[in-house]
């Protein structure tokens, strides 16, 4: 694996907490703008937690408290988390730009606030609305609140960047074999 940087401390000792290195998001995040490019998007809304972890590194604590990234096609992500899941988020994570909603008050409106900031409102987006996935309920009351915003299916780029394994997932993959293999070992 590639060398791991910024590790927080705990009880004074450096431990990484993250899945990957900082690189390895890079790159998944510059293949899936490669693609973004591809079908014209301005930016990709993601909101199943198994893509955001693919794309962040965090894993959400709930399916009750919705956690978003938006991927714009220039420039860095940003998230949307509950204020609750701010630490943990920031511990799990190589993305700086993290916003928050209040416990239990989840609306649009962070989400439409930062589509705002970061000029978006009257942009493509893609977002995860078909294919293995159920429509996001968030992707779809923003279409009916953000009439100037266009949103479509962007769940094949998804598919795509999690079919194509890169090296480090690989070598991840080999490992976990390689236990495997080793506990059935053991097991007979």
């Amino acid at each position: 694996m590639t060398s791991r940087t910024s590790w927080p401390k705990v009880n004074n000792l450096s431990v990484d907490l993250h899945d990957f290195s900082s690189e390895e998001y890079n790159c998944r995040q510059k293949r899936a703008k490669t693609l973004m490019l591809k079908m014209g998007l301005d930016a990709l809304l993601i909101t199943e937690n198994a893509n955001y972890r693919l794309l962040t590194g965090t894993r959400p604590v709930t399916k009750t408290r919705p956690v978003i990234l938006i991927l714009p096609k220039e420039g860095d992500p940003t998230l949307i988390v509950n204020t609750f899941m701010e630490s943990g988020t920031k511990r799990y994570t190589w993305i700086k730009d993290i916003r928050t909603y209040e416990l239990q008050k989840f609306n649009l409106d962070p989400v439409k606030k930062t589509l705002k900031n970061l000029r978006l409102t009257n942009a493509t987006i893609g977002a995860e609305l078909n294919v293995s996935y159920f429509p996001s309920a968030i992707s779809v009351k923003l279409q009916q609140e953000l009439p100037e915003t266009r949103f479509i299916d962007a769940s094949n780029i998804l598919l795509e960047l999690r079919a194509v394994k890169t090296d480090a997932e690989i070598q991840c993959l080999r490992k976990a074999c390689e236990i495997t293999g080793n506990a059935y070992d053991q097991l007979f």
